[in-house]
């Protein structure tokens, strides 16, 4: 579904940080995979930074994200780095709660 979805959207640039290039999304959604979390490093709008992470339902099952965006003079990308551990342990106890997807 990932690799189908790539090809056919069209990546759309917001600011100079925004990815446009499948190859790039592609290595971008590998490392969020093996790091357990997202970034936001102004890709969207200019000033902006975000982290989000995963909750998965009782079963592992990706069912939302947790995300906190914040101007980046607030929260810069190390500050938003910082704060994966909290995010983490807030989705682990949100997911706790969430029955396993039908």
């Amino acid at each position: 579904q990932c690799e189908r979805l790539i090809r056919e959207i069209e990546l759309q640039s917001y600011t100079d940080n925004t990815i446009t290039s499948p190859t790039v999304l592609r290595a971008h959604l590998d490392e969020i995979k093996e790091q357990g979390y997202s970034l936001d490093n102004e890709e969207f709008i200019d000033g902006m930074t975000a982290v989000a992470v995963a909750i998965l339902d009782q079963a592992g099952r990706y069912v939302a994200s947790l995300a906190v965006h914040a101007p980046s003079l607030r929260m810069p990308i190390s500050t938003a780095r910082g704060h994966v551990r909290l995010l983490s342990e807030a989705a682990s106890r949100i997911g706790e709660g969430i029955p396993e997807s039908v």
